[in-house]
């Protein structure tokens, strides 16, 4: 899997190094900082990185939340705001460019990659939901095999989750994705009604979800430890 290219916009250029520093060691691809709104728009053309984090307070005619909101929809790049601060207002106006999560300064690095994880991750199943998308409407216009449907995944700030039910409504899998605590890896899990499940643990969220999304597909030859325990609804 290509590495993920994050872009970083912070004005405070110790706290932008040492930003990049952990970003790097967590096997990230890391360009130069961006200072300003107008190197931020420059960065992501020339770099088109998987995401951008924005800090909201940067020096220069645009703030992080008027540069983000500037940043072509086509190129469907994540924003991820830093702040200092948690003004209502402020979280308001951010709200109005949907960015995919806010991290509250100082944060940890725990939080930094459960944040960053979990945002490629929910891109990773939105462009999959957009290529079914289209890939349905030609099956449509064709008149071709009907193509499958991706796992509709949810989360919240550090798991990921999603449900696979029957064509009554029947659920038939629960699957997810979280972090493990001790080490920078994901778990991931899925589960039967009957409280079957499988479970494995790898680098990243996006290759954890990938991993239970292909034990549903290959169930039967799945490999992974079995644990009998209650299905959680």
């Amino acid at each position: 899997m290509q590495t993920p290219r994050i872009l970083v916009v912070e004005d405070e250029r110790i706290v932008a190094l040492h930003l990049r520093q952990q970003l790097i060691k967590l096997g990230y691809e890391v360009p130069g900082a961006a200072v300003t709104g107008d190197q931020a728009l420059r960065g992501i053309e020339e770099s088109r990185p998987d995401l951008v984090l924005m800090d909201i307070h940067i020096k220069g005619a645009m703030d992080g939340i008027a540069t983000a909101s500037r940043i072509p929809p086509a190129y469907r790049i994540p924003v991820i705001y830093l702040t200092a601060y948690s003004e209502e207002a402020t979280l308001r106006r951010a709200s109005t460019t949907n960015p995919y999560g806010y991290l509250l300064k100082p944060f940890s690095e725990r939080e930094l990659h459960a944040m960053i994880q979990v945002t490629l991750a929910r891109c990773r199943a939105e462009h999959a939901a957009h290529n079914s998308q289209d890939q349905e409407a030609k099956v449509a216009a064709t008149g071709s095999q009907t193509a499958d449907r991706p796992v509709s995944w949810g989360n919240t700030e550090t798991t990921l989750f999603a449900a696979i039910s029957s064509d009554t409504g029947t659920i038939l899998f629960r699957l997810i994705v979280e972090p493990l605590p001790s080490r920078h890896e994901w778990d991931w899990a899925v589960w039967q009604p009957d409280g079957t499940a499988l479970h494995g643990a790898t680098s990243s969220a996006v290759v954890a979800m990938e991993a239970a999304e292909a034990a549903v597909r290959n169930w039967d030859q799945a490999t992974g430890r079995q644990v009998s325990r209650p299905v959680q609804k």
